[in-house]
């Protein structure tokens, strides 16, 4: 069955668009992703969790937002621009660059790529628990949690510097 409009962009904390049902109605299926969670969002795109039906295995789905459909000459420009994304990443190499698995398009005309699911906590997430327990640490505590955040910084570092050797 197909959805006969599509539903608000965050409705169900689901993705806007046509979709179609998967035969046994547990979530929403996007060619061969399940898609079942809202994650996130950024400027131009919305971030989704999914279910790869035919490799079995999780997986995150970004979106153009639709939202920006409204100026159709942004829209078209927003919409190079994130095809152009996900080509770019899906070149990249490295383990602090999250993999590209591939690119589709919504029923609606909207792109949208799947990558790999990462779990786990954002650096401002560990930022803000470090400042905000910061105060009871002792010096060696406080210490170590520190190195810690800087080695994921350096990691972060190390992801980009790889970007910038491909001249992205």
């Amino acid at each position: 069955q197909r959805r006969n409009s599509p539903p608000a962009e965050h409705e169900g904390r689901r993705p806007a668009g046509r979709v179609m049902m998967g035969a046994d109605g547990d979530g929403l299926l996007l060619d061969r992703y399940r898609v079942d969670k809202f994650l996130g969002e950024g400027g131009l795109g919305t971030v989704y969790s999914a279910f790869d039906t035919r490799l079995k295995r999780r997986v995150a789905i970004k979106t153009l937002k639709q939202s920006l459909a409204a100026d159709v000459d942004l829209y078209r420009q927003m919409k190079e621009r994130f095809v152009r994304e996900a080509e770019i990443n899906g070149n990249l190499e490295h383990p602090g660059i999250v993999p590209v698995y591939g690119l589709g398009i919504y029923p609606d005309g909207r792109p949208y790529y799947a990558m790999r699911f990462v779990q786990g906590e954002t650096l401002q997430v560990a930022l803000d628990r470090f400042h905000a327990q910061a105060y009871k640490l002792d010096a060696s505590e406080w210490s170590i949690g520190l190195r810690s955040l800087l080695r994921r910084f350096i990691a972060i570092c190390a992801a980009v510097d790889s970007a910038h050797r491909r001249r992205v």
